[in-house]
């Protein structure tokens, strides 16, 4: 388990320091919070059409994703005790497995920690909204894309875990290993 930032791909959730086990479901990660930090997302989320609330007699946060449909659309996540360096913490899976969360890396990270020779050989498929856009060499399709810096994070981000994705405005990226 490490420390990590994490954010909701929809262009309205900040970003929320979480813990993870570096685990993702289906491209998306999925974080652990704290109940100060699950209790901050809960305000930030809480509407009348998808609302919120914790309870603390059974130590759950309860998200009701479509007020509509509340017995078919409930999220409930109870907390848990985890082990994190020598000390017990209290942790809250808030979305995981269940909604986007994208795991923010520090903004010093960089390919630099990912030589070329690391990269020799790494055969990737590349898909931008589902459409397969390349599939070769991880070192060619750098190439081709000049060095772009995005397109370098995503090939280390797939280095480091097997997939990557990113969402910019020409559609959802895809990376993963071949």
């Amino acid at each position: 388990m490490r420390k990590a930032n994490f954010e909701i791909v929809d262009g309205r959730s900040q970003r929320y320091e979480g813990y993870t086990f570096g685990k993702s479901w289906n491209g998306w990660g999925c974080p652990y919070f704290t109940k100060e930090i699950a209790m901050e997302m809960m305000k930030e989320f809480n509407s009348e059409d998808q609302p919120a609330r914790y309870d603390e007699e059974k130590d759950t946060f309860i998200y009701i994703m479509d007020a509509d449909h509340a017995e078919d659309y409930t999220d409930i996540y109870a907390g848990k005790d985890y082990e994190f360096n020598g000390n017990t913490i209290h942790l809250y899976a808030i979305g995981t497995m269940a909604w986007t969360w994208v795991e923010i890396k520090d903004e010093d990270e960089s390919i630099e920690s990912v030589t070329e020779e690391d990269l020799i050989g790494m055969m990737v498929v590349v898909r931008n909204d589902g459409n397969v856009v390349f599939r070769g060499e991880a070192l060619k399709w750098l190439a081709d894309n000049d060095g772009d810096e995005d397109i370098k994070r995503m090939i280390e981000n797939c280095f480091r875990d097997g997939y990557a994705q990113e969402h910019f405005v020409s559609g959802r990226w895809e990376v993963m290993f071949q």
